[in-house]
């Protein structure tokens, strides 16, 4: 879910809070700016990302989670929206941006600690909503390939049990990509860091178990289904 970047879904007339005079949406700075200030109609927000759920639906796409560019669902106004249209559409699982603590050093990380007192009370609200929603986010260090692996192992290797999404942004660098996303060499480190041979093996050697969003859903449903009967 998108509303900082690019055009929007609907006519700009119909989101005229939320895109530029040339019918895009700010970038993430100028749209917190815009928040803070009261100037973001909450209701565009809904029919906008209504929108962009319906349009990857048309185009043949089945959602098992819900997140947003720059987590800005983690505002506790979209957090409310997010939950809404997860049980709307019956997409099961939202993502909850709440970094390890872990995570956000070694690199420092400004926007995990920027974004964790938002992802605590999203965690509150998407409880009380009953959607699925992961413990903690872990990301690929911003790094050299092969300290990144070495700092990602360092990280995995501390981590208690729980539900973990692994942030990162694995990619082949084109014309295209370069036309469109100023992430892109970072695409290319994001993929050795993934596919690195020390990566592979700590997950068994840790004790995790790779899966998605939706199996993650299923098991929680039923464990949940299963303490209530």
């Amino acid at each position: 879910l998108n509303l900082t970047a690019g055009p929007s879904v609907l006519p700009p007339k119909q989101v005229p809070t939320l895109v530029n005079r040339r019918g895009v949406f700010p970038g993430l700075a100028r749209f917190f700016l815009r928040a803070s200030c009261g100037l973001v109609d909450w209701t565009e927000a809904s029919r906008e990302w209504e929108a962009q759920i319906e349009r990857g639906l048309q185009c043949g796409f089945r959602f098992t989670s819900l997140t947003s560019h720059q987590h800005v669902h983690m505002l506790p106004q979209l957090a409310r929206i997010t939950a809404a249209l997860a049980h709307k559409f019956a997409i099961p699982a939202v993502r909850l941006s709440r970094f390890h603590a872990t995570s956000m050093l070694r690199p420092l990380r400004l926007k995990a600690f920027a974004l964790a007192p938002f992802a605590r009370a999203a965690r509150k609200l998407f409880a009380e909503r009953r959607v699925v929603y992961n413990d903690f986010v872990i990301d690929v260090p911003a790094l050299e390939a092969g300290v990144a692996v070495r700092r990602l192992c360092e990280v995995i290797e501390g981590l208690p049990a729980g539900a973990y999404e692994l942030v990162s942004h694995p990619g082949y660098v084109d014309d295209t990509l370069r036309s469109r996303d100023a992430l892109t060499d970072g695409r290319l480190i994001d993929m050795n860091v993934l596919t690195a041979g020390e990566i592979q093996s700590l997950w068994s050697r840790e004790g995790f178990a790779l899966t998605t969003f939706g199996a993650l859903a299923a098991a929680r449903t039923a464990a949940s289904q299963d303490a209530s009967s």
